[in-house]
């Protein structure tokens, strides 16, 4: 995501008390001098990563599950970047540089630049979160022979051991922040099924390899072997069948490309046998254990896949065939802006135009559509089909050097690197990218397309000319020996500088939501509304904050309060124009205000908000609401009828529709 005798970078077989087989400072490169310290500061980066892609969690925060660990992610990936040389060759330089810069020329045209710019108060997935990827692939490149294969791979199987205890307890009823999801659906400490599923594919395959090498200690491979079964665990308690769909897939691969499970075992375990005097013993053992362990692993997965492959076919569910209706919206929104896109995160503003009645009525429109839930789709949406192009052009890169690893290599840990780079590949094509999560990913991929067995076997057939490709893939192109060798780690540096001021300042407002909504609770609105200003103060990009913020001062009776509300949705839309949350929210609380004060010039901005609201969402039942209700002040009762109607028709269960519709005729009849 070989040779039996063949040594990787990342992936040094020898025993952890041997001296090293290459110098402790390696070729020269851009990062930090010395290479004790350099390992030091890249291993506790990785460390950092990875823990905090799993297990960032915030309890004082309004998001948990988000704000911080998208902080914390960004920074550590961008430290290891900067801590690194970048080799990533050709094949996936060039598409990569193309398809950042295209994404940064679609964040320069958007409609909302500073919120494709920074990204959203939840998704993160603007510009700064492709240039996160972007290092995170980089930095992967760039870790072999700087980070021990050990090191690494007991990182993640700790990661994976910790993400299974967390389902646990999440079965077991734990839900310190009331995330409960339908059908009995886990997120763990991720907080979304989707999210859980997705770690649980990068981490588990990683956690097997540990377990299945015999060179490690027997503790960690224990850790390994938990690691890789809370995995499994996490994948079939999330429900997610596109991340099941991943798994089946590289499961299918690794079995094809190892048919003799003796060879395999003897591939990965011969330098353990030589050095415990084993070799040529008979396994004693293995297929008993492989077949309690697959009989187990399978019927766990169809104990939880049942009720949700039941549903497959429900075109009114979520996922399944419904979501050809996702990807339906999405095509019509490509045909629409098919060279730069909508901008990253322009989605939920350009969606709304695009949905049918027939999508309305069969999957609701509580939440803001924002996904297109399709990697490529998601990118062509938001970056043009140009940028959709490139990425599947690198993703195809990935996905063949990660088939060419799973063949080859020796080492069970960099096989489990690749197969887990697979499986979340295949789970993109029916999910969309995760700004806390995908990191991970990028830089496994990373990891696998700098493996010497990652490329073609050369014309040299000696072992002579593994070395040779190993010294070259030492250094970048252009950057060994070059006056600008620094360049890249003070990019990287600032990367991480400015992600980390950015973040310290996100999870500030962050926690101020927090209060403020603790203190709404209460009753308490002077003091909710002090901290929600705060966090708009301090994050004037933050759609959660403002929405939050209007909430909050227009909940008093009068219309003082009204105003209140008014002068901060309009601010906010003055920051973040067409934000559809908050353009609901305006004219719902322009609504009020005409039905309160019966002002003709209330009553004419009212109407005027509700019809500009139709006419850009026409098949949102709030939007037709809100038309019927300000039709109604304007004393068109025909008008405010029909509006309603419509409204009650697309979503039978708008009880204020209903209501509303209701007081019309009782008041015609009377």
């Amino acid at each position: 995501m070989g040779r039996p005798c063949e040594v990787y970078p990342l992936m040094q077989t020898v025993p952890e008390h041997a001296a090293p087989t290459v110098p402790a400072d390696g070729p020269p490169h851009h990062g930090l001098r010395t290479g004790a310290g350099r390992a030091t500061v890249v291993g506790a980066a990785v460390a950092v990563l990875v823990a905090g892609v799993v297990a960032a969690v915030d309890p004082a925060g309004l998001r948990p599950y988000t704000t911080l660990r998208w902080t914390v992610v960004g920074v550590a990936t961008a430290v290891v970047a900067a801590a690194v040389p970048w080799r990533p060759g050709r094949a996936v330089a060039l598409p990569g540089a193309a398809l950042l810069a295209w994404v940064a020329l679609a964040t320069a045209t958007a409609h909302d630049p500073l919120t494709a710019l920074v990204g959203h108060s939840r998704r993160h997935f603007g510009l700064a979160g492709w240039v996160v990827c972007a290092l995170a692939l980089l930095a992967g490149t760039g870790l072999g022979g700087r980070l021990p294969r050990r090191r690494f791979g007991r990182t993640v199987a700790g990661a994976a051991a910790l993400t299974g205890a967390a389902t646990l307890a999440d079965l077991a009823g734990w839900d310190p922040f009331g995330t409960r999801f339908a059908g009995g659906r886990v997120g763990g400490l991720l907080g979304q099924p989707l999210y859980l599923a997705v770690a649980a594919l990068l981490v588990g395959p990683v956690a097997a390899g540990v377990a299945a090498d015999r060179t490690e200690r027997r503790a960690w491979r224990l850790v390994g072997a938990a690691g890789c079964a809370g995995a499994v665990l996490a994948l079939a308690a999330s429900q997610t069948r596109g991340a099941w769909l991943g798994g089946l897939v590289a499961t299918v691969l690794l079995a094809a490309r190892h048919r003799s499970r003796w060879s395999r075992w003897c591939r990965w375990s011969v330098r353990g046998d030589v050095e415990r005097g084993t070799a040529g013993r008979r396994p004693r053992g293995r297929g008993v254990a492989t077949a309690v362990t697959a009989a187990a692993v399978l019927g766990v997965v169809l104990v939880a896949a049942g009720p949700r492959l039941a549903d497959l076919a429900d075109r009114d569910a979520a996922g399944g065939i419904g979501r050809v209706d996702e990807w339906r919206v999405a095509v019509r929104v490509v045909a629409d802006h098919p060279i730069t896109g909508v901008g990253p995160e322009g989605y939920r503003i350009a969606a709304p135009a695009r949905i049918d009645d027939d999508y309305t009525r069969r999957h609701g429109r509580d939440e803001v559509v924002d996904r297109a839930h399709s990697a490529p789709l998601d990118v062509a949406a938001t970056a043009g089909v140009p940028a959709a192009l490139l990425y599947v052009a690198l993703a195809g890169v990935v996905v063949v050097r990660c088939a060419r690893v799973i063949g080859r290599a020796p080492d069970p840990v960099l096989v489990g690197a690749a197969v887990g780079v697979l499986a979340w590949g295949v789970q993109q094509l029916v999910g969309f990218p995760i700004a806390e999560v995908d990191p991970l990913a990028w830089l496994l991929a990373g990891v696998v397309v700098a493996a010497p067995s990652a490329r073609p076997a050369g014309r040299v057939g000696s072992d002579g000319g593994d070395a040779a490709r190993e010294r070259d893939a030492t250094a970048a192109p252009g950057v060994r020996g070059s006056r600008l060798s620094w360049l890249p780690s003070v990019l990287a540096g600032a990367v991480a500088v400015v992600l980390g001021t950015g973040g310290l300042v996100g999870v500030v407002a962050d926690r101020s939501l927090a209060r403020a909504d603790d203190a709404r609770a209460r009753g308490d609105l002077g003091t909710a509304l002090a901290e929600a200003d705060r966090a708009v103060a301090v994050r004037p990009d933050d759609v959660d904050a403002w929405y939050l913020a209007v909430r909050i001062a227009a909940t008093p009776e009068g219309l003082p309060a009204l105003d209140n509300g008014l002068d901060r949705v309009e601010e906010a839309l003055s920051r973040l124009p067409d934000d559809p949350a908050l353009r609901h929210l305006h004219t719902a609380l322009l609504v009020e205000r005409a039905q309160r004060s019966g002002l003709e010039a209330d009553v004419a901005s009212a109407d005027a908000s509700a019809r500009a609201l139709v006419a850009d969402d026409p098949s949102s039942p709030g939007a037709h609401r809100a038309l019927g209700l300000a039709s109604a002040a304007r004393g068109d009762l025909a008008a405010a009828r029909a509006a309603l109607a419509r409204a009650v028709a697309l979503d039978p269960d708008d009880a204020g529709a209903r209501s509303a519709l209701r007081a019309l005729d009782e008041e015609t009849s009377g």
